[in-house]
């Protein structure tokens, strides 16, 4: 079994209250790809304000992607009812962050960014039955093909859909071991 890190409390609910190096290095290499594809998929955009906001953005969503499924995440979410609830509704905020900043139809991000977080408010619902994670995974696949059938830009499609997986599927995956 992989030696557990104790985690310091500002950084608790981002990894919970213990966790591993692998874990730790899988968390942030996931938060700097997904922040640098963010970065070569808006290199034509002229705003630089936005491709800043997107970058940040792009971290929270590539560690948080691979964060919530750790077993020191899962951990202290589980055992938190209340904070899962309040983790799900603050990411309403980046269905208005999609909404003003990522390049395409703003009227189908907001769309698809409050739907995904509706999805995870009602996957949260019965998170610990086994349908869950098939519901999960269907809901998941569902914002891929959405993008794709609403044209999105390649930027829009790829934070999309790591931000339905992270939320979706990843916040509401219960690591049991």
């Amino acid at each position: 079994m992989p030696k557990t890190i104790k985690v310091p409390t500002v950084l608790q609910e981002l990894h919970g209250e213990t966790t591993t190096l692998v874990a730790l290095i899988g968390t942030y290499l996931c938060a700097t790809l997904l922040a640098l594809i963010s970065l070569f998929l808006t290199k034509n955009s002229e705003e630089s304000a936005a491709r800043v906001v997107i970058f940040l953005m792009a971290l929270d969503i590539g560690g948080g992607a691979f964060s919530n499924l750790t077993r020191g995440t899962s951990v202290y979410y589980d055992s938190r009812p209340g904070l899962r609830w309040l983790f799900i509704l603050v990411h309403l905020g980046y269905a208005a962050i999609f909404y003003l900043f990522l390049p395409g139809e703003s009227i189908s991000l907001l769309i698809i960014g409050i739907s995904i977080v509706a999805a995870s408010a009602g996957i949260n619902l019965f998170r610990h039955k086994p349908i869950s994670k098939w519901i999960s995974g269907l809901l998941v696949l569902a914002v891929p093909i959405a993008s794709w059938l609403l044209k999105l830009e390649p930027a829009s499609v790829v934070l999309l859909s790591v931000f339905a997986f992270k939320l979706i599927f990843a916040f509401n995956y219960t690591i049991s071991s």
